[in-house]
């Protein structure tokens, strides 16, 4: 049956790779994600002096109470890093080939 006569209540992700909203057929779904304790796929961090430009980013005041917060803390909460990469300039090289006679 084509996918645009399907009736919502027919559907049914029986597998893939997605786990959002799976039904395996009992009335059960899973929670989408990895399984518990499966190593991530991230990559590490570049040591802070390799990187060309550092954004500190401190909070003005607190989600809770709207103060005003001040002070200094040493260690970020947490850090991610965003590679740019520059655009492509192309390198454009003439050659010239020129033609000589005998004398």
């Amino acid at each position: 049956m084509p996918p645009s006569r399907d009736v919502p209540a027919q559907k049914c992700f029986s597998g893939g790779s997605s786990g959002y909203g799976m039904s395996l057929g009992d009335g059960l779904s899973r929670r989408r994600g990895a399984l518990e304790g499966h190593p991530g796929h991230g990559c590490d961090l570049l040591p802070i002096e390799r990187c060309t430009e550092v954004n500190a980013h401190h909070p003005i005041d607190s989600r809770r109470c709207a103060t005003a917060l001040n002070g200094d803390d040493p260690e970020p909460l947490w850090c991610h890093q965003v590679v740019e990469i520059p655009p492509l300039v192309p390198v454009v090289v003439e050659h010239q080939v020129h033609c000589l006679l005998c004398p």
